[in-house]
C-alpha cells in the first residue's frame, strides 16, 4: 500500500507488551511503531505501551517521539516450562485469584489514555484482551507463535485448543504474522481461506540504510573458507545438530561456520559441544556467542543458514536479506512465505525435506553455485527493503484498525 493511499485514521492505540527483552516479537513491535510514527502528522497517531517485565527495550521505547510509556501486571497463562497436574491447578487457581484486580488496573490505564484500539502484541498477554473487553476497546491481538507447535517454553495453562479459542472469542481482528501461525490459530487446512477476523501482517525489520545501500558481493575465491552463519536463540527447535550433521559430509569442502547466539539451556550447550567434537567439526566452528550487534554480524557472512524445525516468521531471513546476505533455510513454518512467495521469483533457498540429507545435498550444490546465490541475494534484498519495511507493515497495521471502526 502506497503512503498516499493510506486510509485516514487518527487513534491512539494501547500496545500491551509482555516484556521488554530485545527477542523477536519486542523487536518487531519496535520496529513497527517507528512506521506508525514515520507514516502520520505529529497529531495523527500518539501509541502507548505498558509493559509487564522491564527490560533493555525500553530504553528504546522511551527515546520514541510522542509515546506514552506504562506498565502492569501480567497475568501468567502462559508458561515456559512443563507442568505437572497439580502444578497446572496451582497455576490456574492463581491465575483466578490475579485476574481481577490486574485486569481492573490495566482497564482503568486504557480509559485514562483514552485508547481507541487495544493492540496485544502476544497470545501471552491475555490481560491486555480482558481489560479491552472490561472498557469496550476494540481488540487486536497479534500472535507471533505457532500456538499449536510442541514448542518446549510455551505451554498455555488453558491447552493449545483453548488458548486459541480464547484469541478468536476475544479480538475483533486477529493478526498473524504468517500463515502456518493462522492455521493454528483458527484450525483450518493449510489450503483454506481464512476467515475475514484474520488478517496477514508480516513482521517489521528496521534495518539502517548504512547497511543496505550496496549489494553484498558474492563470495567466489574457493580457497578461503565460506563463512557460513548461524544466528539466533539456541534451541533443539532451531535445528542446528541437523545442520552440523550435513556439514560432517561436507568436509571436502571449504568452509567454516560461524555461530552467534546464545543457549537457553546449560545442559544443551554441552550436548552441542559433545556433538561437534564426536562429528570432529571443532576445527570448523567459530563460536562468536551473543551478539549486540546482529546486523554488523550478518554483514561478515558469505551466507546464513536457518535450519528451524519449525518458525512462526523467520526474522532473522529478512534481517539477512535486507543485508545482502545469501540465505539458505529449512522450508518449515513461515520461511518458505518469505523466500518463496507464491507468484513470484524464489529470494533464497528451501530445504525440503529439512532432514540431514535433505541439508547435505542443499547445502553441496549452494556452496559451489556463487552466480546462483548472487543472484538469490541481490533480488531478496530488493524485495526484503520494500516489502518488509517499518513502513510498509505500519501501512497495513493502519488499515486494520480503519476496519475495525468501518464496521
Amino acid at each position: 500500500m502506497a503512503c498516499d493511499d493510506l486510509p485516514q485514521v487518527r487513534c491512539r492505540p494501547f500496545f500491551v507488551l509482555h516484556e521488554a527483552d530485545r527477542f523477536g516479537a519486542q523487536q518487531s513491535l519496535l520496529a513497527m511503531l517507528k512506521g506508525l510514527l514515520a507514516l502520520q502528522t505529529d497529531t495523527a497517531i500518539e501509541p502507548v505501551v505498558s509493559v509487564a517485565r522491564p527490560g533493555p527495550l525500553m530504553t528504546d521505547l522511551a527515546a520514541l517521539p510522542r509515546l506514552t510509556l506504562l506498565s502492569h501486571a501480567r497475568l501468567p497463562w502462559v508458561k515456559h516450562s512443563p507442568r505437572r497436574c497439580l502444578q497446572r491447578l496451582g497455576d490456574l487457581v492463581g491465575l483466578l485469584w490475579a485476574m481481577p484486580g490486574r485486569v481492573q488496573k490495566l482497564a482503568t490505564a486504557i480509559q485514562a489514555q483514552g485508547a481507541t484500539v487495544v493492540h496485544v502484541n502476544s497470545s501471552v498477554s491475555l490481560e491486555g484482551a480482558l481489560a479491552a473487553r472490561v472498557v469496550g476497546v476494540p481488540l487486536v491481538w497479534h500472535i507471533r507463535e505457532l500456538i499449536h507447535d510442541p514448542n518446549p517454553a510455551y505451554w498455555p495453562l488453558l491447552g493449545r485448543p483453548l488458548t486459541a479459542w480464547v484469541i478468536r472469542r476475544l479480538a475483533h481482528r486477529v493478526v498473524c504474522i504468517s500463515r502456518p501461525v493462522a492455521v493454528g490459530v483458527f484450525g483450518v487446512a493449510a489450503t483454506d481461506k481464512l476467515p475475514s477476523q484474520c488478517v496477514i501482517v508480516p513482521n517489521a525489520v528496521d534495518i539502517p540504510p548504512s547497511l543496505t545501500s550496496q549489494p553484498k558481493p558474492s563470495k567466489t575465491d574457493p580457497q578461503t573458507p565460506f563463512q557460513l552463519g548461524f544466528l539466533g536463540r539456541i534451541t533443539p527447535q532451531k535445528g542446528l545438530e541437523t545442520m552440523l550433521e550435513a556439514l560432517a559430509g561436507l568436509q571436502d569442502y571449504a568452509w567454516e561456520l560461524c555461530i552467534a547466539g546464545r543457549f537457553v539451556d546449560a545442559a544443551y550447550e554441552r550436548h552441542v559441544h559433545e556433538k561437534i567434537t564426536a562429528l570432529g567439526l571443532t576445527d570448523r566452528v567459530r563460536w562468536v556467542g551473543e551478539t549486540a550487534d546482529p546486523l554488523s554480524f550478518l554483514q561478515t557472512l558469505d551466507g546464513l543458514a536457518v535450519p528451524s524445525l519449525a518458525e512462526a516468521f523467520g526474522r532473522v531471513v529478512i534481517e539477512a536479506l535486507m543485508c545482502g546476505t545469501p540465505v539458505i533455510a529449512s522450508a518449515a513454518g513461515g520461511i518458505p512465505e518469505i523466500l518463496a512467495p507464491a507468484g513470484e521469483l524464489p529470494l533464497g533457498t528451501l530445504v525440503d525435506p529439512p532432514t540431514v540429507a535433505g541439508w547435505q545435498q542443499a547445502l553441496a550444490q549452494w556452496l559451489t553455485d556463487p552466480e546462483g546465490r548472487a543472484e538469490l541475494a541481490l533480488r531478496g534484498q530488493q524485495i526484503a527493503q520494500t516489502h518488509y519495511t517499518p513502513k510498509a507493515i505500519a501501512a497495513q497495521v493502519l488499515a486494520v484498525y480503519a476496519g475495525i471502526h468501518k464496521h
